[in-house]
């Protein structure tokens, strides 16, 4: 977990776009204890606290492209990246890092643009600066894992992995949004891009915008497309296809350059996920959670205990 923060702005003095930057990146700390990092140029400014997982020495950010005048600030990890990385030196491109995907991301962005976000693979959410044409460029990720929420004003807009960043800055002042504040209350959750800060939006999962010329405009890249229904496929084809499908996601989602956890409770999802990541990884460290002053029908260490042990013996 990394924690973003940016603002681009036509009618701020740059010393304010750089306060009001560094006060939202600072809110941030707490998302990323490994390090800050921040950038600007006239009207604006990304910051950036990191949580190391990949590349750990080389990929500090903000990160500015050496090729082209793009600079990223990046929350999330792309699994697929050591493929990408490697498609991109067969057409000559020549990377700083040793294997950092936030260059991976800026490099296929360079090459890409918009189209960029159909080859990635993984959890994200990001914001790119590019000064050829003085525009923003936002994305998350395919189903919504990272957050990433965003303030248009006049001729600016503000963004941020968290709502409370954006205001305990000094960017947003806080006015509650009473009709979504009711949803929340009802449903326990605010449905589509409003939030229940009146003026702060939520990027949709699968969504992008671009900020130019002083106009956001948001558009959805992504849409799920299931898989056709075969009416021929029997239970033993689809619990093999299924096992492989598992096993490949937790291969390249276990990918990391710190030692690797599992949060298990004993229950099927997880038990299996942690079973599956422990056939191709040298050591598991994992973990549970309990509540000493309820009572032991949520208590879940001895299940938890099971399935440690079983992916003891699996190794």
């Amino acid at each position: 977990m990394c924690g973003i923060f940016g603002l681009v702005s036509s009618s701020r003095q740059q010393g304010e776009i750089d306060a009001l930057c560094q006060a939202g990146t600072k809110r941030l700390a707490h998302r990323g204890p490994d390090g800050s990092g921040y950038w600007s140029s006239p009207g604006v400014g990304l910051g950036h606290r990191r949580l190391s997982i990949i590349d750990i020495s080389g990929g500090k950010q903000p990160m500015v492209s050496a090729r082209a005048p793009l600079t990223i600030v990046f929350n999330g990890e792309i699994v697929n990246h050591g493929d990408l990385r490697k498609e991109l030196e067969r057409d000559g491109v020549r990377f700083a890092s040793d294997h950092s995907d936030t260059e991976v991301i800026l490099a296929l962005y360079e090459r890409e643009g918009v189209n960029c976000l159909k080859r990635l693979r993984g959890m994200f959410a990001f914001a790119i600066w590019d000064a050829r044409d003085n525009s923003l460029f936002l994305a998350r990720d395919h189903m919504g894992v990272k957050p990433l929420y965003f303030f248009e004003g006049d001729n600016e807009v503000g963004f941020s992995s968290e709502i409370c960043a954006l205001h305990d800055s000094g960017l947003v002042p806080f006015e509650a949004n009473h009709k979504t504040f009711n949803e929340f209350l009802i449903f326990g959750v605010v449905a589509g891009q409003s939030t229940i800060h009146k003026s702060i939006s939520e990027l949709p999962a699968g969504h992008a915008a671009f900020f130019k010329n002083g106009v956001l405009k948001v558009h959805r890249y992504w849409y799920p497309a299931p898989e056709e229904f075969r009416a021929d496929l029997t239970l033993d084809d689809a619990v093999d296809q299924l096992d492989s499908l598992i096993s490949e996601t937790m291969r390249e989602w276990t990918i990391s350059d710190v030692p690797v956890g599992a949060l298990v409770s004993g229950g099927l999802d997880s038990t299996l996920v942690s079973y599956l990541s422990a056939r191709d990884l040298d050591r598991l460290d994992m973990f549970t959670v309990f509540f000493p002053d309820h009572s032991t029908e949520i208590d879940e260490r001895h299940l938890a205990a099971l399935a440690a042990k079983l992916q003891i013996k699996n190794t």
